[in-house]
C-alpha cells in the first residue's frame, strides 16, 4: 500500500469530516476527494474541447485585455 504524508491542515480536514459523521474514515474522506478530483479534471477537459471546437468554428469574441471591453468592428458590431 501506498504511504502518503499530509500536512496539518489536511489531516485537521479529514478528521473533523471523520469526527462529524460525514464519512466513516480517513480513507473514505480521501477516496472522495481523489472521486471529486477525477470529476472535475474531466469536466474541465470536456469544456476545454468545446472551446478549442468553438475556435476552430470562428465562435469567438476579441477582448481588448486593458479595458475588459469588447473590440467592436467598423460597422459596429463585435469582431469575431
Amino acid at each position: 500500500m501506498t504511504e502518503i504524508h499530509l500536512n496539518d491542515e489536511a489531516l485537521a480536514f479529514i478528521e473533523e469530516q471523520v469526527k462529524t459523521g460525514a464519512y466513516e474514515s480517513a480513507e473514505d474522506v480521501v477516496a472522495a476527494g481523489l472521486s471529486r478530483l477525477g470529476s472535475e479534471d474531466e469536466l474541465l477537459r470536456t469544456m476545454i474541447a468545446e472551446a478549442d471546437a468553438q475556435l476552430e468554428r470562428g465562435e469567438f469574441v476579441r477582448f481588448d485585455m486593458l479595458t475588459h471591453t469588447r473590440i467592436r468592428s467598423s460597422n459596429g458590431g463585435c469582431a469575431y
